[in-house]
This record gives structure tokens, C-alpha cells and sequence, in this order.
């Protein structure tokens, strides 16, 4: 997993041009007026504040994966012993 994106990607749209230099693509060009414009996304975060959302993210994450679990495991506990 990659975190929370901070530009647009499609490795199919958008493919970088080479691939074990690029990590994004930059800009992009629109071509009804023929300007180029940031690939950033709005709204992303950047830094500190990006690694935070990434954590918490992971946070729920693996608080979901656990609840999963504990499901799981009284699920089979229903089927091996019904009631």
C-alpha cells in the first residue's frame, strides 16, 4: 500500500515515461485550452500531515482486520457447536 495519493495516477491513461525514474506524473495538459496544469490533487496532503492520515488509516485498518477475525472465529465456533 502507498498511502493517501497526493497526485492523479493511472498506469494505464497515464503511463510514466521511465518507470524506475518517475514517481508521478507532474502536469497535465488540457487540450481545449493548450495549458498545462498540476497532476496534484486537491485537497492532498503533503508531509507530516500525510504520514498522520497514513497511520490512523492503518490504525482503523487493523482494528477492522481484528473485528474481522473475532467474527470469523464465532462463526466456526456456531458451526462446530450448534446450538
Amino acid at each position: 500500500m502507498q498511502g493517501p495519493p497526493i497526485y492523479i495516477s493511472d498506469r494505464h491513461a497515464l503511463p510514466l515515461a521511465d518507470k524506475d525514474k518517475d514517481t508521478h506524473v507532474c502536469k497535465l495538459w488540457y487540450a481545449d485550452d493548450g495549458l498545462e496544469r498540476s497532476a496534484k490533487l486537491k485537497g492532498a496532503l503533503e508531509g507530516d500531515e500525510r504520514n498522520a492520515l497514513w497511520e490512523k488509516i492503518r490504525q482503523i485498518l487493523a482494528e477492522m482486520e481484528g473485528k474481522d477475525e473475532d467474527t470469523r472465529e464465532y462463526s466456526q465456533e456456531e458451526e462446530n457447536n450448534p446450538s
